[in-house]
């Protein structure tokens, strides 16, 4: 979402409420609103007058759009939530990244969003120098952490399973001290076709096997360069560079720097 830019209106970590509160908005909020509970209630979405309601309950999430109504509050327990009321730069664009509005959700990042709302907070009390653009930072790991989530409960048992696969051989790839696999060699890994492996590798990632190859070769390069007094057509070999003038030229277009340069500049 590096397009799009977030403005923080108004924000509250571990907000808590009496028990008997409760919150009615009818015409819902004019800015988009992340909630996430820390507690049991119940919830009317779409009707603010308590029709359709839904339990929620700690760790539960949702992100409404402006101007939907709803109502909650909570039940048998005070109401304890973090609460993000925000602007975007274009609401247009940042609809089409494929969020599931105004319903309930338990992400399994949900911790890793709690204390990202109680980092946040305190930026946006004091306002330090440069708040807008920290506080813009997080908006966009923690909105894109929360799509992440949702589009991964999308998914059927079978790719939620081969997803955890890939995360796992994706990790491999970028800690490999041996040379650089193929894409044939991580296909036959899981046990894929190339043309099935690149195609759920890219809908998974954002990126082609390719590419995150050529990255994780790269990267490994760079580290050899600066750690060590190999060769460069020792490092081309580890690697996984057809040679040394393959290493070389292709270092040169990622960089801009041949890899002596880098060496020299490095060490």
């Amino acid at each position: 979402m590096e397009n799009l830019h977030f403005y923080i209106v108004n924000m509250c970590a571990n907000g808590k409420e009496n028990p008997d509160f409760e919150l009615i908005r009818p015409y819902g909020t004019v800015e988009f609103l992340f909630i996430q509970f820390k507690s049991r209630g119940v919830i009317s979405l779409g009707d603010a007058t308590g029709g359709n309601p839904q339990v929620f309950s700690p760790g539960d999430c949702i992100l409404f759009e402006p101007g939907f109504p709803y109502s909650f509050k909570p039940v048998g327990m005070p109401l304890c939530h973090d609460w993000i009321h925000f602007l975007v730069s274009s609401p247009e664009d940042f609809r089409k990244k494929g969020f599931l509005f105004n319903r309930l959700h338990k992400p399994e990042e949900g911790p890793y969003l709690a204390e990202m709302a109680k980092i946040m907070n305190p930026v946006w009390l004091n306002r330090t120098p440069g708040h807008e653009t920290i506080l813009n930072a997080y908006m966009q790991i923690l909105t894109t952490t929360y799509l992440q989530s949702q589009e991964v409960r999308l998914l059927s048992r079978y790719l939620q399973e081969r997803r955890e696969e890939f995360i796992e051989l994706r990790q491999q790839l970028y800690n490999r001290t041996t040379p650089m696999p193929t894409v044939e060699e991580l296909s036959e890994f899981v046990n894929l076709s190339r043309t099935r492996f690149s195609q759920l590798y890219t809908d998974f990632f954002g990126t082609s096997p390719n590419k995150d190859i050529q990255q994780a070769r790269l990267l490994r390069a760079k580290h050899l360069l600066s750690a060590t007094n190999y060769s460069l057509s020792k490092i081309a070999e580890l690697c996984g560079y057809g040679g040394e003038f393959q290493f070389i030229r292709d270092f040169k277009k990622h960089t801009g720097l041949t890899p002596g340069k880098y060496r020299l500049f490095r060490q």
